[in-house]
C-alpha cells in the first residue's frame, strides 16, 4: 500500500482515468479492473467498492453498481461525470509563471507599485 495515497486520491484518479480512457474502449468495456491494472493503481480492499458506489451515488457513472463486484463495473460517465473529471484535470494542471502573475489582483499590483515608488523616494531623499 502506498501510504501517500488516500482514498479520495484513488477516487479522483479513477474518475480522471475513466475520462481519459473513454475513447479507447466501447462504452460497456471500460472496466474498473482494466483501469486499475493498466495504471497500476494501489488501493486498499474496500476502496474500489466504495469508489464505484460513490461515483454512482453522485451521478457520475451510469447504471447501478454490478453485483459481480466493483472491479467488473463498466465505467460509463454521465454528463456530470464528464464535467467533474474535466474540472479535476484542470485543477491538477500545473500553472505557468505567466498565469500566476495574471491571477494577482489589480489592487495588489497598485499596492506593489506604491511600495516601489515609496522605496525609491526614500532612497533619493
Amino acid at each position: 500500500m502506498n501510504s501517500s495515497q488516500s482514498y479520495s486520491d484513488f477516487e479522483r484518479k479513477l474518475l480522471k482515468l475513466a475520462y481519459t480512457e473513454r475513447g479507447t474502449h466501447s462504452a460497456d468495456k471500460l472496466l474498473v479492473r482494466d483501469l486499475v491494472e493498466k495504471n497500476s493503481l494501489i488501493f486498499e480492499g474496500v476502496w474500489v467498492n466504495k469508489a464505484v458506489s460513490r461515483l454512482h451515488d453522485n451521478g457520475f457513472i451510469k447504471g447501478p453498481p454490478t453485483v459481480d463486484g466493483a472491479l467488473d463495473q463498466a465505467l460509463v460517465l454521465t454528463g456530470d461525470g464528464l464535467a467533474e473529471a474535466e474540472r479535476l484535470i484542470e485543477l491538477d494542471r500545473p500553472t505557468s509563471f505567466a498565469e500566476k502573475l495574471r491571477s494577482i489582483p489589480r489592487a495588489e499590483w497598485i499596492a506593489f507599485a506604491a511600495l516601489v515608488v515609496s522605496a525609491i523616494a526614500l532612497l533619493k531623499g
